[in-house]
């Protein structure tokens, strides 16, 4: 039986009526409380999107943002922005397990965004063109999303090879295997005026 003590009831019902009123988050004053109200939060969720977000609260501490259907941290391991979501896939077409999206800045030159395409939405570009992120189902396959897509902006990967070279490195990986692409990001994040 889950017990609440008075404050984390009403960090759960500001949350709620927050939410209802379009608020994005409720600042929560301690370390003791955020962690809480993460979990209170978390806890309606489904449960790979629960395992998840409990997963990356280990590796990446408290989050930054709390809301309803979404936990957001800033500057955490090398990201600029790691967000995980409750229900919805972070890409459109995405699978149910898609939850986990992951950004980094890096300047995409001028029309690599067609060579992305090969990606099939895994990968999206800010619209200012100074941000990648990735959305999949973990860490790795974002790892992967990325560095294939910077091969691309730098052309030096063909687009048409990256969905063979992606699935095969995705099966290798559930395989136990390792692939460089999927253990760290193989270029520098920075971000750089574009040439647009």
């Amino acid at each position: 039986m889950l017990r609440w003590s008075l404050r984390q009831c009403c960090a759960a019902a500001a949350l709620a009526l927050c939410g209802a009123a379009g608020c994005a988050t409720v600042p929560a004053q301690t370390d003791i409380e955020r962690r809480s109200l993460a979990r209170s939060v978390i806890s309606r969720w489904t449960d790979p999107a629960q395992l998840l977000a409990l997963r990356l609260m280990e590796e990446h501490g408290l989050p930054d943002r709390i809301e309803l259907d979404r936990l957001t941290w800033q500057e955490r391991g090398g990201w600029k922005r790691v967000v995980v979501s409750a229900r919805t896939p972070c890409r459109e077409g995405g699978g149910p397990d898609e939850l986990l999206e992951q950004a980094v800045d890096y300047a995409v030159p001028v029309g690599a965004e067609d060579g992305l395409a090969a990606l099939g939405g895994r990968v999206r570009v800010s619209r200012d063109g100074l941000e990648l992120s990735a959305c999949s189902a973990s860490e790795k396959l974002n790892r992967l999303a990325l560095n294939l897509a910077v091969d691309i902006a730098r052309e030096e990967r063909d687009p048409r090879d990256v969905p063979l070279f992606y699935d095969r490195a995705a099966r290798l990986s559930a395989a136990g295997k390792s692939s460089p692409y999927m253990e760290r990001l193989l270029f520098v994040p920075a971000a750089v005026q574009p040439a647009r």
